[in-house]
């Protein structure tokens, strides 16, 4: 079966960004991200539910530092630096590192969220300098298309406005395009909606097929529903990634989009977290390093049953160095 995924970007501009120089790549400021890679189902029985978590610890770096769009480094991670938040006992069955299968070169939907404001979340609009990176890691044989979505705002086009007609290599002249793309804000999320149509987008002859999502609210305004896309999206073979700029939501969506689709999640609670992501995301997609593959047992309160819905906060803290890195989210469904 081919890979596929898509990849979601959710981006407002307050102010313009300086582009990335492709020569010397420099970067700004990033902040190391926890990126939930795939978490999977394993097995099963009425009491508990045995899952594995595949993770990336992308390492942050200071201001103005060089970029390497062929590697990252995959910093260190081992199970007492997990939290559990949910209702009942979990336990680490094994802990070890993987190869990580490659999704590219890939054909990729990049969408933007132009809802409401990032004023507070990015004052400095940092984000855009992330995008023109990423897109700029799609040359050939890679192709993409970005879009912004938005509903009862400054997004012309439903569900989203695209900057190409077709999916196509990164090229120079691109760049302005993407900077008035994204200074279309305001409006509530159609996230659903965008998503499904980014589905469209595809042919049946591209391969490792994947839209990429940068959120920073939850569907607002949708017709499409959650359970919906996800069906489409899996039919399709296409994996949803998404990279979410600010608190965690409340309820489970989100992380389900993604995970249920085979596609990474990251919560991003600063621009810095979401610029460290934004930086590594084609790398992480290419399987450039091995990941960290943890599987837990989970016990529940109330038992197991077929069918059943868990979604489980994770705090993420170095007990030797005290750090504090950004939460993750384990989506897990018993068949």
């Amino acid at each position: 079966m081919k890979n596929s995924s898509i990849i979601f970007l959710f981006v407002v501009l307050g102010c313009a960004g300086l582009p990335v120089d492709k020569e010397y790549n420099s970067f700004p400021e990033t902040k190391d991200a926890i990126v939930v890679r795939q978490a999977r189902y394993i097995d099963n029985n009425s009491t508990d539910v045995t899952f594995e978590l595949d993770l990336y610890h992308l390492r942050g770096y200071d201001y103005g530092h060089i970029v390497s769009s062929s590697y990252f480094f995959n910093d260190y991670l081992d199970s007492t630096f997990f939290t559990f938040s949910a209702n009942g006992q979990f336990k680490f069955v094994s802990a070890a590192t993987a190869k990580a299968n490659s999704t590219t070169p890939s054909s990729a939907v990049i969408l933007v969220d132009e809802s409401g404001s990032y004023d507070t979340l990015d004052q400095f609009n940092s984000r855009t300098q992330g995008i023109v990176k990423l897109c700029q890691d799609f040359i050939t044989p890679s192709q993409y298309m970005l879009g912004g979505f938005s509903k009862n705002g400054n997004v012309n086009n439903q569900p989203a406005d695209f900057i190409q007609s077709n999916l196509t290599p990164y090229s120079q002249d691109q760049m302005p395009l993407i900077f008035k793309l994204i200074g279309k804000i305001g409006g509530k999320s159609n996230l659903y909606d965008a998503v499904n149509g980014a589905i469209d987008k595809f042919s049946v002859l591209n391969s490792n097929k994947s839209i990429i999502v940068l959120a920073r609210t939850n569907d607002e305004v949708s017709s499409s529903s959650l359970n919906a896309i996800i069906a489409k999206a899996t039919a399709n073979q296409i994996q949803v990634h998404v990279l979410f700029l600010g608190t965690p939501a409340v309820n489970n969506s989100l992380p389900k989009l993604a995970e249920s689709t085979g596609g990474l999640y990251v919560s991003c609670p600063s621009i810095k977290e979401l610029m460290c992501a934004f930086e590594n995301l084609y790398s992480v997609l290419s399987g450039a390093a091995n990941l960290w593959r943890f599987r837990v047992n989970f016990k529940p309160a109330g038992g197991v049953s077929s069918g059943q819905e868990f979604s489980v906060a994770i705090q993420v803290r170095d007990p030797l160095y005290k750090i504090d890195y950004n939460p993750i989210v384990a989506y897990v469904k018993v068949p």
